[in-house]
């Protein structure tokens, strides 16, 4: 698989979810599912692969990166604790919250032995560097 393909992959899944968002907000009542969606970015620095996603208000705690062949996986979930108070009644809600998942297909020569993970102000950042030719294995990568 091709860098060329798997932009492209994540740029129609991540602009179809925009837009099913996008819907759901121009309607008083919610006839979408409104899931949290954290958007990415991911860059290729001289072999350096890092990706940044959106998660405010998502603790660390909440979130599980795993990787299998290539593809990376981000899932957890933003939590609500307004929801979980009984006489609370919304005027108003436009935030989003809920589990996402998002997988990342990405190039097979990287060094998947030397991955790091950490949320600084919101963002959390997956740094994979290097290259590497050995066969890897599937793995859980631990947030710092």
């Amino acid at each position: 698989m091709t860098n060329t393909f798997f932009e492209l992959h994540n740029d129609i899944r991540n602009n179809f979810q925009r837009y099913l968002n996008n819907c759901s907000r121009k309607f008083p009542f919610h006839f979408f599912e409104q899931n949290f969606f954290p958007n990415a970015d991911i860059i290729n620095e001289y072999g350096n692969i890092k990706i940044f996603l959106e998660v405010p208000g998502v603790k660390k705690e909440n979130i599980k990166i795993t990787l299998q062949d290539n593809i990376l996986t981000v899932e957890g979930e933003k939590k609500n604790e307004a929801d979980l108070i009984e006489s609370a009644e919304y005027l108003l809600k436009e935030r989003y919250f809920g589990k996402f998942k998002r997988d990342f297909i990405l190039p097979e020569n990287l060094d998947y032995n030397n991955i790091k993970a950490k949320i600084n102000d919101g963002i959390l950042e997956i740094f994979i560097s290097g290259l590497d030719s050995t066969k890897h294995e599937n793995k859980t990568i631990k947030i710092n």
